[in-house]
């Protein structure tokens, strides 16, 4: 209920309306039963399908999100990309995501600004801008490319036996 402080009319008071948004962001993120528990008390998975939750009940044209799906199990990492989707194609809503998967992003995304090092960046629709020789030059490593009914999905290619001593994390 807090992410409709904003919104509110009377200072302590809940309208019907504020009650509806908080309960369909409940629903989309499969949340209602986790209402009564403290926020303390929930897992990381838990706590950030609560977050998102908040962020749809403000009922905003724009939600920004930073890593979204982190923490969720793979059930969940689907539901609330679909959620997303649906928000964007069905309620007319800008959705701009930060995330390190790049398989959802190729399944979810429309446009895409992959970032890497030293300014490095390549920015377009999904389909051009994800492909195994942009992976290279960003991640430097190297992947394999599969496609399917529903796009395309990246494996990174294990280096096993590569000397690490000599690679620093940078």
């Amino acid at each position: 209920m807090m992410a409709r402080y904003f919104r509110k009319k009377r200072l302590f008071f809940e309208e019907e309306e504020d009650l509806k948004a908080v309960q369909e962001a409940m629903r989309l993120t499969s949340t209602e039963q986790l209402a009564a528990r403290p926020i303390t008390h929930l897992s990381g998975g838990e706590r950030q399908r609560v977050y998102l939750a908040r962020a749809i009940a403000q009922d905003t044209s724009l939600l920004l999100l930073d890593e979204p799906v982190s923490h969720l199990d793979l059930k969940h990492q689907i539901r609330i990309c679909e959620v997303l989707h649906r928000l964007q194609t069905e309620q007319n809503k800008t959705v701009i995501m930060a995330t390190h998967d790049l398989n959802l992003a190729s399944l979810y995304c429309d446009w895409m600004i992959l970032l890497g090092p030293e300014s490095r960046l390549f920015s377009g629709p999904v389909s051009d801008i994800l492909t195994r020789d942009n992976i290279k030059d960003i991640y430097d490593i190297d992947c394999s490319v599969y496609t399917t009914d529903q796009g395309r999905f990246f494996v990174p290619r294990a280096e096993k036996g590569r000397n690490l001593e000599d690679d620093r994390f940078d």
